[in-house]
């Protein structure tokens, strides 16, 4: 009678586990929903942090240390930018003899001086921090990645990816900073870093902050750094701030409805 009851006892056991298993089984999956939920929160909230030029956003003047390597040949300058509005800035190259200018005004862009790749990544780099989002079609993945080796984060990992291009965005899950953003495509790999976050001087709100060291790197041989020396909020701009240089070329705005 006793081993009979064992028997039973152990049959019943048996039934519950496979009727747990199949619980489990038939269970909707949130996992992978709640994550691109999260990751689409976290850089949403990125965004609001750094996004200085939003429509919102105060006027600013910003003035850097560059430099720019190539196969180990390297050529360094300083970049300006004088920002009042989306489509109203203008941003000043110097490196060696030459001065670069980019004006956008009045749904153009104007350009007096070489059109060099350094002015277009130095450029590229300041804007890299301003918009964070998924690209279209992207599945993502946030994942706990411990401590920043320079500042003592505690990061969060925003892992996406979407036909052939693989993201990997870490940020500090409590201010919303991002530190890092390496991409993985089909022309290559590229890597930036973002450091130093302060406010604006003079600005009426601190809830912005931008990164005052920026890094780019490629496995085509490039880099670049941005050093960021002075950002601060203005009241206005001279009159002929954002008047076209003589012999400037002149182009529509990218984005520009007729």
């Amino acid at each position: 009678m006793r081993r009979i009851a064992w028997i039973f006892f152990a049959a019943l056991v048996f039934i519950g586990l496979c009727a747990f298993g199949l619980r489990v089984l038939a269970a909707p999956r949130k996992h992978t929903a709640t994550n691109q939920a999260d990751a689409a929160t976290l850089l949403a909230r990125a965004t609001a942090r750094t996004n200085i030029e939003s429509p919102s956003s105060a006027p600013f003047v910003l003035f850097a240390k560059a430099r720019y390597a190539v196969n180990q040949q390297s050529i360094e300058g300083t970049y300006a930018l004088g920002w009042a509005a989306p489509n109203l800035y203008r941003e000043d190259l110097w490196y060696g003899k030459i001065h670069e200018t980019i004006i956008v005004s009045g749904g153009k862009i104007y350009r007096a001086g070489q059109d060099t790749p350094y002015a277009n990544l130095w450029s590229r780099m300041i804007r890299r921090p301003l918009q964070w989002s998924l690209t279209t079609g992207a599945r993502a993945k946030t994942r706990s990645q411990g401590e920043h080796y320079r500042s003592g984060a505690q990061l969060t990992c925003i892992v996406a990816g979407a036909a052939g291009t693989d993201e990997r965005i870490c940020l500090d899950p409590n201010n919303y900073e991002p530190f890092s953003d390496n991409m993985t495509a089909p022309s290559g790999k590229q890597s930036w870093t973002f450091a130093g976050y302060t406010s604006l001087a003079h600005a009426a709100s601190l809830s912005q902050r931008f990164p005052t060291a920026i890094t780019y790197k490629d496995d085509h041989g490039t880099s670049a750094e941005l050093d960021i020396q002075s950002i601060a909020a203005v009241s206005g701009f001279q009159p002929n701030e954002f008047t076209p240089p003589a012999g400037a070329t002149a182009q529509d705005l990218p984005g520009k409805t007729q």
